[in-house]
């Protein structure tokens, strides 16, 4: 047996053993931790079970590349022996230990609600609580590369009927047998209604009507088969046209695999989705109470939600599908305000509000008076990759309806209507704030220069697609021009710039003399209060008075009452731009679900570019032309203003190892740390 545990610092994979008398002297072939996980899975997607080191060398799995430090792990009675680069706590006299705890800051543990259910949910906090207890199909190694997760095969040499084949054996973690209907239901049930990344991609190819009350979706009983009935191990997809990026979406942050048998009754009455309440229902209807108490099939098993204290407590799964992982025995996902990141991270571990790892360390304390990147006890770690999603964009969303329309009235507008926002309707006027963002500024202020200006509406990340537009640039004058034509007068007669522009009354405009004023909702702390107070200070230069709104949840104000002007939303792309960037501009993406299409844009010649290019080859020429069109098509239309394509900037305690930060689920199973 083959055990791989993932490094950052230190590469770590563990040596092949034939038993505790062999203790692991199998020679053991050095190369990059991911490489050779990535080596291990395809073996065993091929062979049905892990492999030697000198199996995967000579059926071309790996390579021997180098030869590193030995130490063994301290877990009698089952002994292995792993190599590691040389890192601070792994090396010649390192051990690594079994059991003890980890502690990962979030910022909020009862987000939605409590809820913590990654199928229904692209909330990011939602992710970083439930995704270590769940997992997908398929993972995505750092290079894209897919790797065998709760599938341990695949046939997709038809793009119409692709064919997953789950692993024997595999277990939830109340003991009942995973089997396909359990795959059937998370599709039918939950990610195709609620899941706004995966419902916008995979739902039109797979022949779904969405509805802007996604309870009221419907998915046609054929959309997924199972070829050998409820208790098998094949999934079949049956899209309507070829869906060849179906390998990029099966991951547990866009596609985790729920049990039907406990979820089952919340998708029978419609609650599966909910938090507190549910906004369609009359009268209005409770939580789901499994979202509270998951079960999932990860490499951790909930143990208890505090809210009150801020702390989700999950204990080992000794039945995991990979044998002998996870090392840890305790993983805390304790609460931490922003400001106090950086205090918990170099606190004493027996503080009782200490942390060993933080998904998103503050720029300020990387380079600033905490120094973070020097501190030889702390390592960092960046990637594309965070909980929620990757390749992720900081966009500030345009309604473009008059507030407090609500999503199922605007779908139901003929294509072509003409958006009735009184101030943002005007293309003119979302130019001109365009023009008056000063994205560079932003970035450096808030991001303190991790991550680059965007580009496109695109993250730059989203190669072959991704093509870089004349986005406005950063002009004030012509912004202030723009405006001024636009029918918002400078009372000040061009004294005083700052002065608060009013309405000249023409027709289309609120009444003669009404000043120009939009709101700005954001969340109550984290960055985008930053982003928040860089905004009013941009527009107020060209005339604009921007009323800040914070709320701890902004998810129900922006989707489903949209009663605002401009918000803060963070898109993540994914991997490829039909999973993350079609929700922000098809028509049909005007829901009530989290994370859609927040600006209620519509376009029928932008619905027919998403529509066209979904059954291209990534490869095709045809495919980047069209995604140029797409991009094309939004920088014109301006619903948004694109401001910034973010890194994950990961911070952990330098004696734990073992981490994978490309894999925000499974970002612990392999780790360990000297100290319980």
């Amino acid at each position: 047996m083959v055990v791989v545990i993932v490094g950052v610092i230190a590469a770590v994979v563990v040596a092949s053993v034939g038993g505790v008398g062999d203790k692991g002297r199998a020679v053991a072939y050095g190369a990059d931790a991911e490489t050779l996980r990535s080596a291990e899975e395809a073996y065993f997607g091929v062979n049905s079970r892990y492999a030697t080191e000198a199996e995967l060398v000579q059926g071309g799995f790996a390579s021997d590349e180098s030869t590193l430090h030995q130490v063994e792990v301290a877990d009698p009675p089952t002994s292995y022996r792993i190599t590691c680069q040389i890192a601070p706590g792994c090396g010649a006299g390192g051990a690594v230990v079994r059991g003890g705890r980890l502690t990962v800051a979030v910022s909020d543990v009862a987000a939605e609600g409590g809820i913590l259910n990654p199928a229904v949910t692209t909330n990011e906090a939602v992710h970083a609580n439930a995704e270590p207890m769940f997992n997908g199909l398929v993972n995505l190694a750092s290079d894209g590369t897919p790797t065998p997760e709760l599938a341990e095969s695949w046939d997709t040499s038809s793009l119409t009927a692709p064919i997953f084949t789950l692993r024997a054996g595999l277990r939830w973690h109340d003991g009942s047998p995973i089997t396909a209907a359990d795959v059937k239901f998370s599709f039918d049930a939950a990610l195709l209604r609620y899941h706004a990344r995966t419902a916008g991609s995979l739902g039109p190819a797979l022949g779904v009507a969405p509805d802007a009350n996604p309870d009221l979706t419907t998915v046609p009983p054929g959309a997924i088969s199972l070829p050998d009935g409820d208790g098998g191990r094949r999934v079949q997809f049956n899209f309507i046209y070829p869906y060849p990026s179906i390998l990029r979406q099966l991951g547990v942050t866009e596609a985790a695999i729920i049990p039907r048998s406990i979820y089952g009754a919340c998708a029978l009455d419609g609650t599966l989705d909910d938090t507190e309440t549910d906004a369609f229902a009359a009268p209005p209807t409770s939580i789901c109470p499994q979202n509270l108490t998951p079960v999932g099939s990860g490499p951790f098993r909930f143990a208890g939600l505090d809210p009150v204290a801020g702390e989700l407590r999950t204990t080992r799964n000794p039945a995991y599908f990979r044998p002998g992982l996870p090392f840890l025995e305790t993983l805390v996902l304790r609460a931490v305000p922003p400001d106090l990141l950086t205090v918990a991270l170099t606190a004493p571990r027996s503080d009782p509000g200490s942390v060993d790892w933080v998904f998103g360390v503050p720029g300020a304390d990387l380079d600033g008076g905490a120094r973070l990147s020097t501190n030889p006890a702390v390592s960092i770690a960046s990637t594309a990759r965070g909980p929620g999603g990757s390749n992720c964009m900081v966009s500030l969303a345009f309604n473009l309806w008059a507030p407090g329309t609500p999503s199922d009235e605007i779908a139901t507008r003929p294509p072509g209507a003409a958006y009735e926002h009184p101030i943002l309707k005007n293309a003119a006027v979302r130019t001109a704030i365009s023009m008056a963002v000063n994205r560079l500024a932003t970035l450096n202020e808030v991001e303190f220069g991790r991550g680059q200006v965007a580009a496109s509406p695109y993250h730059h990340d989203l190669a072959p697609a991704f093509s870089p537009q004349p986005l406005p640039p950063y002009l004030l004058n012509d912004a202030r021009s723009a405006l001024q034509g636009a029918g918002w007068r400078d009372p000040s007669g061009g004294t005083d710039p700052t002065a608060i522009r009013l309405s000249d009354g023409r027709p289309g405009l609120p009444p003669v003399d009404s000043p120009l004023r939009v709101g700005n909702l954001h969340l109550v702390s984290g960055a985008q209060v930053e982003y928040a107070t860089q905004l009013a200070t941009d527009l107020r230069q060209v005339g604009i008075d921007v009323v800040s709104v914070a709320e701890a949840d902004p998810t129900l104000t922006i989707f489903t009452d949209r009663t605002f002007d401009t918000a803060w939303v963070v898109y993540c792309h994914g991997a490829e731009p039909g999973l993350g960037v079609r929700r922000q501009y098809h028509s049909d993406a005007i829901s009530a679900s989290g994370f859609t299409n927040a600006a209620g844009y519509r376009n029928p010649d932008m619905d027919d570019l998403w529509d066209e290019v979904a059954a291209l080859p990534v490869e095709s020429a045809a495919y980047r032309d069209l995604h140029n069109q797409i991009q094309q098509k939004a920088a014109a239309d301006r619903p948004y203003v694109w401001v910034v394509d973010t890194v994950h900037v990961i911070g952990y305690r330098s004696l734990c190892q073992g981490f994978n930060p490309d894999s925000t689920s499974t970002f612990a199973e392999g780790a360990w740390c000297t100290e319980g």
